[in-house]
């Protein structure tokens, strides 16, 4: 029989290391000691090495276990290495959006308690690279907020902060006053449905209402089915949902947590437009409850649809914030002029188009001189050009040319539109002129 004396010499000094720091190979190694020892358990110290280690290596992966985990020490870490690399993430950036700046200012003379969602300074820093920028704004009650911003612009990263899946190099942010480091409570909807498909839609909601501390759980889920208009299909499993029907449980799995706020990550995203609608109905009916939400999407119809507020992101920075109309108003570079006649021909497009150049500067034709009943023109923005004097002109020119019989060679103007540019035109706008910095 051999014994531990004889396997001693066995082992390889690189085996010795292994086993001081790996407490698996540590534990392996005590086993095999006791297999080979003629008497077991005689000699209390048999395994005193390995026990060492053991006890020396738990207490170091727990304290780096307590270091990873601990939300103050880690924002903490980061602060500390943040400023021993002295790193600015705005160093290289212009001067702020003067909208972007009043949000700042807001901010700063509001507590955090005023607000659902108040986000101050939120920096985060991968390496060299910054994912978001000081970004600052503030949500209250009964609004709808938006994040848009083309892929990498720090979306992602903001909601990946909030809900404590990252830390943020810097900043903070608090919803009702507790800071989001605190694990406040947050109805939060993701982009891909995060939801067990072998459950029942009645099991997966009872689930997490079970979760969340609801009381009165059999009554709150009628609530939320009758909300998310899902009765008929919550017995099903979730494995025969339709895309749709899996977005609302997800909306209504949000909706469960007792929360003031609620974000959403492209909740509409693959959904047929009929489902579309009545998950922004559903969505409009719960702000009128006094309920918050932050929502992202990549559909403009769908922010200005839902939102009272919206941010650009581009590059981690905020480059632009206010209402939709507020946004078109000031940063459409241009307005959109829509004649409808009733005697097209290619003469009469040539012709119509002379008369419009002649009254608009710089009016630019869209389409081609064809025989096409319905013409557009692109009209540059200028500094007199307000969108009341320039329907007065368009007015002026259906009038003159409203239609006379005996005026065979010109056009016969039967209506027209005047419209400004549209919320995604102006987000291109803003986004080519900062891809430009």
């Amino acid at each position: 029989m051999l014994h531990f004396a004889d396997a001693k010499h066995l082992i390889d000094p690189l085996n010795q290391f292994c086993y001081i720091i790996n407490p698996i190979y540590a534990f392996s190694m005590g086993i095999v000691k006791i297999s080979l020892s003629t008497v077991l358990f005689s000699n209390g110290w048999l395994l005193k090495e390995e026990m060492l280690t053991l006890l020396i290596s738990g207490c170091v992966f727990w304290i780096l276990v307590v270091i990873v985990q601990s939300r103050t020490i880690s924002t903490k870490i980061n602060n500390i290495y943040s400023n021993l690399n002295n790193k600015d993430p705005l160093r290289n950036s212009k001067s702020e959006d003067i909208d972007v700046q009043t949000e700042r200012s807001r901010l700063v003379s509001t507590n955090d308690i005023e607000f659902v969602l108040a986000v101050r300074d939120l920096t985060k820093l991968y390496g060299n690279f910054p994912a978001l920028q000081k970004l600052t704004f503030g949500i209250s009650g009964n609004e709808c907020f938006g994040l848009l911003g083309v892929n990498g612009a720090g979306k992602t990263t903001t909601f990946d902060i909030l809900t404590g899946v990252r830390f943020a190099t810097s900043g903070s942010a608090t919803v009702d006053g507790v800071n989001v480091n605190a694990g406040p409570a947050i109805g939060y909807c993701p982009q891909f449905d995060a939801i067990p498909l072998e459950l029942t839609g009645r099991q997966v909601l009872k689930l997490v209402a079970r979760l969340n501390g609801l009381s009165d759980v059999s009554t709150r889920i009628r609530q939320i089915l009758h909300a998310i208009r899902l009765e008929e299909h919550v017995d099903k499993l979730i494995k025969n949902y339709s895309g749709g029907q899996r977005r609302r449980i997800s909306i209504g799995l949000a909706l469960l947590t007792r929360s003031s706020l609620i974000m959403l990550d492209e909740p509409t995203a693959g959904i047929d437009p009929s489902t579309r609608r009545q998950i922004w109905n559903l969505l409009q009916a719960i702000r009128q409850q006094g309920i918050a939400i932050l929502l992202t999407s990549h559909s403009m119809e769908e922010c200005e649809e839902l939102c009272s507020r919206i941010a650009f992101l581009n590059k981690g920075l905020m480059i632009g914030i206010g209402s939709s109309q507020h946004l078109k108003s000031r940063f459409g570079g241009s307005f959109l002029l829509a004649i409808t006649i009733s005697n097209p021909s290619e003469e009469i497009t040539q012709k119509l188009n002379q008369i419009v150049g002649e009254e608009f500067e710089n009016a630019k034709m869209l389409d081609d001189p064809s025989a096409s009943s319905i013409l557009r023109w692109e009209i540059p923005k200028s500094d007199d050009g307000i969108w009341g004097k320039l329907f007065r002109q368009a007015q002026n020119l259906a009038d003159t040319y409203n239609g006379s019989p005996s005026d065979l060679n010109l056009p016969r103007i039967v209506d027209f539109t005047l419209t400004q540019n549209s919320l995604e035109q102006v987000f291109l706008r803003l986004s080519g002129k900062e891809l430009e910095h």
